[in-house]
C-alpha cells in the first residue's frame, strides 16, 4: 500500500521536532468509524492521520475548538497539488466564539504575522506560508523555525490554560496513533482484497445468501459448531467471499483466511458473539436498568443488551436503503462521525434560534447524550433513539423542554454527506448465541420471540411493533438481522427446547466427520478408526447425541498429544456420560483404561445385613496411560477378540 500525503507529512513534522524544535507539538486524529461509507476500514485504515481527507490535511497546533468549527482553532492546513508538490497555508479560525479572552488571543496572535488575510466577519484568518516539494519539506521547516516560536510564546503569554498540547498529552496522542494505525492494517488489507477480486461485481444471485433468517447448529460436543457458525455468518454478510476462496487452498488455510474475515467483520460490527447460561437475563439480552457513576453519584440509566444493539444497528441499515436516503449517511454513521468530530473537539457549539445560547456535548452514553446548556445546567440528556427516528422523519419532535435542543443535532447530522455518489448498501448482520439450550430461552428473548419470524419483521405485510418494558420504546427487528445458534446434544436434546423456539428455528445437524481426521495417525494408528469405535460403543450404550466428534483428535499427531487427548478430554467426558460407571467406560475404551479390581478378599463388619455377600461384586478403576503406555492401550481399544 502506498503512503498516504497524510503519513508522509506526519513523517515531516515528526522529523522537524526531532532536529529542530523539540518543543514543537502538533495534534493527530484521535478516531474515526470503521463503518465510515467514503473510507471502508475506517480513516486510519486509509493513512489519513490528520483531520481532513485526500485533497488536504489540517496540522492542529492548538487544543482549542475552532469556535463552532468542527476543526481545531489553529493549524497549518496543507494540500497535494498536481506538480508533486505541497501548499500550505497557517489558518486562524473560530466562527461563533464566545470566549472573548479567546478572541482577543487569536486577533493578537494574527497580528503578528505580515500579510495575514481576514474574512468579511473577522472570524477566519489566514497567511499562504509557501509551496514545497513532496520529497524536501525545507520551505515548511524554515517557516516554522521563525514563526512557531511566536505562536508558542504568545499562546503562554495569554495565560489561557491548554491552549497549545504540552509534551504529555503530544506523546500520548502519538502512542495512541501508532496502536490504531496497526489495528487499522488489518482493515485496510481486507479492503484491498475485496476490491482486487472485484468481489462486489460477481453476480448478485451467486453472492447473495437465501438461507433461513433463524438456524441452530446442533450435535454432540467437538463437531465443530462453533467454527461453523463463523463460516456460516461470513456466508451470511459476504458469500461471494466464500465463493472466491481458491479450491487448491488448504484446509487450514481456507480454515485463516475465514477467521481472519470473520475478525473483520466482528470489528466492523456486522457479527455479535454471545453464549448463553444459567443466569443469562433478558435485561442483558434486550434491555434492562443498570446502575452507573456519575459525579459520584449512583445513577440508574436503560442499558440496551446485545440483541438490541445489534438490532438497532441493522434496522439503520435497512431504513437508510428502504428511505431512499442514499443521498446522505445513514443515521449510524453519520453518529458516529459526529462522535469523532466532538472527539477530536469537546468544545464544539451547536446553535440555538436565540443567539448566545450555543449548547455543548460533553459525552454519551449507549442510551443517550450528556449536554451543557448556555446557563451551565448539565441535568438534561438527549435520546439517541429519539435522534434516530427523527433522523429518519419518523417521530416529529416537540419544541418544548429538551425538544428545542435536538434540530442543532439533527442538522449537524444531515451535513455528513457522502463525497461519493455511492448508494447505501444493504448489509446483513449476524447475532450467534453459542450454547443457546444452557439459557432459559424463553425468559431471555421474552415477548421478542414472536418478532424473530420472518413475516413479522420490518417491511413485511404482518410486521409487528412492540413497545419495550423499560425504555417504552417500540421496538422491530429488520430483516436483515440473522440469528445463528449452537447447541450440545449431550447437554440436552433438541426436543426438550422451548415449543416456540423450535417453531421459529431450523435445525442443522453437527455429527462427528471422520473425514476431516482421515490423516490424523500416531505411529500407525489411525485415529478416524479409533474414533468410530468409540462412537459405535456410545451409541449402543447411550444414543447418538452422546458420541464424541472429530475435533477432539485433530491436530493429535504425537503420543504426548494422544495422551492428553484421551487424559484431559474423552475420559472425562466419559466419566459424565456415564456417571462414574467405569465397568460401561471400559466396554467403550477397553483393557488398556479400565481394570477390574478385585474385591473377593473384601470383609465386611460383624454387623448385620441380610444378603451382604451379594455386595462383592466386581468393580473397575481407570489405568493411568502416559505416553509410554498410550499406544498399547489404544490398541486393545480396537482389540475385540475378548480371548
Amino acid at each position: 500500500m502506498n503512503m498516504h500525503f497524510h503519513q508522509k507529512i506526519h513523517q515531516f513534522l515528526l522529523e522537524y521536532r526531532d532536529t529542530h524544535n523539540n518543543h514543537f507539538n502538533f495534534l493527530v486524529r484521535q478516531r474515526t468509524s470503521v463503518t465510515d461509507k467514503n473510507f471502508p476500514g475506517g480513516k486510519f485504515a486509509h493513512g489519513l492521520v490528520f483531520q481532513g481527507n485526500n485533497d488536504y490535511c489540517f496540522v492542529a497546533l492548538s487544543d482549542k475548538s475552532g469556535g463552532a468549527n468542527a476543526t481545531k482553532s489553529i493549524g497549518i492546513v496543507i494540500k497535494p497539488t498536481k506538480s508533486d508538490t505541497y501548499t500550505a497555508m497557517l489558518e486562524i479560525v473560530f466562527p461563533g466564539e464566545q470566549d472573548q479572552k479567546l478572541i482577543a488571543f487569536y486577533k493578537e496572535l494574527a497580528s503578528k504575522f505580515d500579510g495575514i488575510k481576514w474574512d468579511n466577519k473577522e472570524e477566519r484568518a489566514w497567511l499562504h506560508i509557501g509551496e514545497f516539494s513532496i520529497d524536501t519539506p525545507t520551505l515548511l521547516y524554515n517557516w516554522l523555525d521563525k514563526n512557531y516560536p511566536i505562536i508558542r510564546e504568545t499562546a503562554l503569554q495569554s495565560g489561557i490554560d491548554k491552549l497549545i498540547p504540552d509534551d504529555k498529552r503530544f506523546n500520548n496522542l502519538q502512542k495512541k496513533l501508532e496502536i490504531k494505525l496497526k489495528e487499522a492494517s488489518k482493515q485496510v488489507d481486507i479492503f484491498n482484497y475485496v476490491k482486487e477480486n472485484n468481489i462486489e461485481n460477481k453476480e448478485a444471485s451467486k453472492n447473495t445468501y437465501t438461507g433461513p433468517l433463524n438456524q441452530i447448529l446442533y450435535g454432540p460436543p467437538g463437531t465443530g459448531k462453533t467454527y461453523a457458525t463463523k463460516e456460516m455468518a461470513v456466508s451470511i454478510i459476504d458469500k461471494g467471499f466464500i465463493n472466491s476462496l481458491d479450491s487448491n487452498l488448504s484446509k487450514d488455510d481456507r480454515r485463516k483466511s475465514i477467521i481472519e474475515k470473520y475478525n473483520s467483520l466482528y470489528e466492523k460490527g456486522q457479527i455479535v458473539f454471545t453464549t448463553f447460561h444459567q443466569s443469562m437475563s433478558y435485561e442483558e439480552f434486550v434491555e434492562g436498568i443498570k446502575p452507573a457513576t456519575k459525579n459520584e453519584n449512583v445513577i440508574y440509566d436503560i442499558e440496551d443488551g446485545v440483541f438490541k444493539q445489534l438490532s438497532d444497528l441493522a434496522k439503520d441499515n435497512w431504513e437508510a436503503v428502504h428511505n431512499k436516503s442514499g443521498e446522505r449517511l445513514a443515521f449510524d454513521d453519520a453518529f458516529n462521525q459526529l462522535k469523532e468530530d466532538w472527539e477530536e473537539d469537546n468544545e464544539m457549539k451547536f446553535p440555538m434560534k436565540t443567539d448566545g445560547n450555543d449548547f455543548t456535548i460533553i459525552g454519551f452514553t449507549n442510551k443517550s447524550i450528556q449536554f451543557r446548556k448556555a446557563s451551565g445546567g448539565t441535568g438534561h440528556t438527549l435520546s439517541i433513539n429519539t435522534l434516530r427516528e427523527a433522523f429518519y422523519d419518523n417521530r416529529k419532535i416537540k419544541s418544548t423542554g429538551v425538544g428545542i435542543y435536538y434540530p442543532s443535532i439533527l442538522n449537524k447530522l444531515k451535513t455528513y454527506n457522502p463525497t461519493t455518489d455511492r448508494s447505501v448498501n444493504l448489509n446483513n448482520y449476524v447475532l450467534i448465541i453459542d450454547e443457546i439450550n444452557r439459557g432459559n430461552v424463553s425468559a431471555i428473548f421474552g415477548e421478542l420471540i414472536t418478532l424473530l419470524e420472518a413475516d413479522k419483521r420490518i417491511g413485511e405485510k404482518e410486521g409487528i411493533k412492540i413497545k419495550l418494558p423499560y425504555s417504552k420504546l417500540e421496538f422491530s427487528v429488520p430483516p436483515n438481522l440473522y440469528i445463528v445458534g449452537t447447541m450440545n446434544t449431550a447437554d440436552r436434546s433438541v426436543e426438550a427446547l422451548d415449543t416456540a423456539l423450535r417453531r421459529r428455528f431450523e435445525f442443522v445437524e453437527k455429527m462427528p466427520d471422520y473425514k476431516v481426521i482421515d490423516h490424523e495417525e500416531v505411529n500407525g494408528v489411525k485415529l478416524s478408526k479409533v474414533l468410530k469405535a468409540i462412537n459405535k460403543r456410545i451409541e449402543l450404550l447411550i444414543d447418538r447425541d452422546h458420541t464424541i466428534g472429530h475435533s477432539y483428535f485433530v491436530g493429535v499427531d504425537t503420543p504426548e498429544k494422544l495422551t492428553n487427548a484421551f487424559n484431559n478430554k474423552i475420559i472425562p467426558l466419559l466419566q459424565e456420560y456415564f456417571y462414574g460407571d467405569y465397568g460401561k467406560i471400559g466396554l467403550v475404551l477397553g483393557n488398556g483404561f479400565v481394570k477390574e479390581k478385585d474385591n473377593r478378599k473384601l470383609k465386611f463388619s460383624t454387623f448385620k445385613y441380610e444378603g451382604k455377600e451379594n455386595f462383592i461384586t466386581p468393580t473397575y478403576k481407570l489405568i493411568t496411560v502416559d505416553e509410554s503406555t498410550i499406544l498399547g492401550a489404544v490398541a486393545q481399544l480396537l482389540e475385540t477378540n475378548e480371548s
